[in-house]
């Protein structure tokens, strides 16, 4: 996949979330067929997400490494990653993993869809608990 296609591909995402205020997007190349994409992304309750991945650009695009954490209240509420983190050594998912308030998960990278949805679901029920 080239790179302009994968950044395209994730830009319609983004701009098709219900929640989304506004988006920062920094693309590195690195020669000859790697780059690195980082996404601030903020959301309309204050919420923030911080993106960032590195992958290799080809037929199939694959990502090396990745990191997409989620803020709210200046708080973790989640992050995906797949850091060599001695805490989560003994995960069957190694080194992929999910940070969450409670602890350390197992955990795949989530794709790009579910990850978005994960979030609108968060603000969601932060809006469902203020109107009650």
């Amino acid at each position: 996949m080239r790179l302009k296609a994968y950044v395209s591909r994730l830009i319609e995402l983004l701009d098709s979330h219900p929640y989304l205020e506004s988006r920062q997007i920094t693309i590195e190349e690195r020669a000859p067929d790697a780059a690195f994409v980082r996404l601030e992304i903020s959301f309309i309750d204050g919420s923030k997400l911080h993106f960032k991945e590195f992958l290799i650009i080809g037929h199939r695009g694959k990502v090396i490494k990745y990191g997409y954490q989620y803020m709210a209240d200046g708080s973790l509420v989640f992050r995906y990653d797949n850091a060599l983190d001695p805490a989560a050594r003994e995960l069957p998912t190694y080194p992929e993993h999910k940070h969450t308030a409670q602890g350390i998960v197992a955990a795949s990278r989530i794709e790009h869809k579910a990850l978005f949805q994960e979030i609108s679901d968060v603000i969601a029920c932060k809006d469902k608990r203020k109107s009650s």
